[in-house]
């Protein structure tokens, strides 16, 4: 994978929210419209979701979020960081989250 990309969301619910990304993704491999994705729960707080051209490693702290995008190319790159912010501020939305992904 040669591109890469880090983000950081302050929470005390990283937890929570790591759940919550792994399940709904987990229920969404069966549908046509969703990308084909193998969600593997590591640990209580740890996860790595698995694409056709990347990859969303997440982990939970005790005050927050990380986020780390693995991409085989830069679309696939920008691709990866719009689904994945898009889901954190869905499932995220009472507690107005959002991703800045760093360096950028």
């Amino acid at each position: 994978m040669a591109e890469k990309c880090e983000a950081r969301i302050a929470t005390d619910r990283a937890q929570r929210y790591l759940e919550q990304l792994c399940g709904h993704l987990g229920r969404m491999h069966h549908m046509s419209h969703a990308p084909s994705a193998h969600v593997e729960q590591t640990s209580d707080t740890s996860a790595v979701v698995t694409f056709a051209d990347g990859a969303w490693v997440l982990e939970a702290g005790a005050d927050a979020l990380n986020l780390r995008i693995e991409a085989d190319d830069p679309a696939a790159l920008e691709r990866l960081k719009d689904a994945l912010g898009k889901r954190i501020a869905t499932i995220g939305r009472r507690d107005d989250l959002s991703v800045e992904w760093l360096g950028q």
